[in-house]
């Protein structure tokens, strides 16, 4: 599937390299964490590119609905600032 537009770009690229390179997301673009961490990724990458409607080009090019629940599901989890912090760090 090719990517939605939004996450194309060349500064979008850059950051998927990042990603996969840190193993979080793998060659097809698919993340390879929880739902709930995926949706931490969508969040920090989509702030990073200004991207409006980011729970639709993420859920289109993922294959899922409702990513704001795992959204909002990742913000109870204690491990979600640690993540976080790494996901800032790699897309820096």
């Amino acid at each position: 599937m090719p990517l939605p537009e939004a996450l194309a770009s060349e500064e979008a690229m850059a950051l998927w390299e990042k990603m996969q390179a840190a193993g979080y997301i793998d060659e097809d673009f698919q993340p390879t964490v929880s739902r709930s961490l995926s949706a931490i990724i969508a969040d920090e990458m989509a702030r990073r590119l200004g991207i409006k409607e980011k729970w639709k080009a993420f859920e289109t090019l993922w294959h899922r609905r409702n990513m704001y629940r795992d959204y909002y599901k990742a913000l109870d989890l204690q491990q979600t600032l640690t993540f976080r912090d790494k996901i800032r760090r790699i897309i820096r």
